[in-house]
């Protein structure tokens, strides 16, 4: 007996199958293979360092919810590698509109610690709204400027970005969170640069920026304590914090005292090892040799990360790109630059290895994104 003729003939079937198999491999072919393992080693030296730095409690509490994290974050990593970013693009007010009532959530209804209130109590785990605004920000000040256009470069074009980010860094601030408040602009600025904007008017605004921190200083939306970081930094006073992570830097010496047998990671030298001054750790464990190859592992990951903004298909795609550049290349170098010194204090996380369940998600969320941009490219690349 003959097959059926119809839409549902084996035939077709069999070609169906075929189309989808071609249309997976070639998904799987165009992926960024060198991204996704520069992402796996920083992954695999945050999970050995978090292992080493939370070992000061029992049980490794913080190595554990960070793998934890790390599983939370796949659905939404396959979610956006599956999505075509310019859908946010589309909706792009409704993004911000997002953002922006996260950020009023947290001031409402946040939990209060330390005399600030950045994260949302959602029982097993909490939530740091400010991470998922920025990310949010990326698209869609990505998506103001591609509107833009050439007007971008204008007096006018700049005004309207700036307006777009300060009252998102503005409700940071009021957490109170200066060095996240500080990010949104750093990335404003990073992405306002690639994107062609006249340096000159950046420059008017930083230097506006002076009297404006006097300002928030005197109405007290900038705490004491924050003041007195800057005002130890420039006067050459590193803290108590950054002491203790240079001399714990620098007892790893040349090749490190080896993994796990930090002696002043042990004696609880390290302030906040597991989150803001983990590379402290790290360089104590594998010493200066050590150091240079996980700093190395940055440089590809970032030099990955860059070849995805030159590579960009549009404007648009290079903007959210360009964006997601800034934040993980913002977050590496201050980090470190505290760390060593150079920096005040700022409580930056260093991607993918300080402990954080929001951070680690949203930072899959931006590999994912910037994997689905590489599959729109203009052409293959190392």
């Amino acid at each position: 007996m003959r097959g059926c003729e119809g839409p549902f003939s084996n035939d077709r079937v069999r070609a169906a199958i075929g189309m989808t198999r071609v249309a997976q491999s070639g998904f799987l072919r165009r992926l960024d293979g060198w991204l996704i393992v520069s992402v796996l080693v920083l992954l695999f030296i945050g999970f050995l360092a978090l292992w080493s730095a939370s070992a000061i409690r029992p049980g490794h509490p913080e190595f554990k919810r960070q793998w934890i994290a790390l599983f939370a974050s796949l659905p939404f990593f396959f979610a956006f590698l599956r999505t075509d970013p310019r859908m946010y693009a589309w909706y792009s007010r409704i993004v911000y509109l997002i953002a922006l009532a996260l950020l009023v959530l947290v001031l409402v209804a946040g939990k209060a610690e330390e005399g600030a209130v950045r994260r949302i109590d959602l029982g097993p785990f909490d939530f740091q709204a400010g991470d998922v605004a920025l990310f949010l920000m990326v698209f869609t000040l990505g998506a103001l400027i591609a509107r833009l256009r050439d007007g971008f470069a204008t007096p006018g074009g700049f005004t309207l970005s700036l307006l777009h980010v300060l009252p998102l860094a503005a409700l940071v601030a009021l957490q109170p969170n200066l060095s996240g408040s500080l990010t949104f602009l750093a990335v404003w600025v990073g992405m306002s640069i690639i994107s062609g904007q006249r340096i000159r008017y950046i420059t008017l605004f930083i230097m506006f920026l002076i009297p404006l921190t006097m300002f928030a200083y005197n109405a007290g939306i900038i705490k004491p304590y924050q003041a007195q970081r800057w005002v130890d930094y420039v006067s050459g006073n590193l803290g108590f914090h950054t002491q203790r992570a240079i001399i714990s830097v620098g007892s790893g010496e040349v090749v490190g005292r080896g993994f796990g047998r930090g002696e002043l990671k042990e004696a609880r030298f390290v302030p906040v090892a597991t989150t803001d001054f983990i590379f402290a750790v790290i360089a104590e464990e594998v010493g200066f040799i050590g150091s240079v190859l996980v700093v190395c592992g940055y440089g590809f990951f970032l030099y990955r990360v860059w070849l995805v903004v030159t590579n960009a298909s549009g404007i648009y795609q290079r903007n959210v790109a360009a964006g997601i550049f800034v934040i993980f290349s913002y977050n590496t170098l201050v980090n470190l630059m505290v760390v060593v010194g150079l920096f005040p204090v700022t409580g930056v996380p260093l991607p993918f290895v300080s402990y954080g369940g929001t951070a680690m998600v949203v930072n899959m969320m931006m590999v994912a994104t910037l994997l689905s941009l590489r599959l729109r490219e203009k052409g293959e690349m190392f």
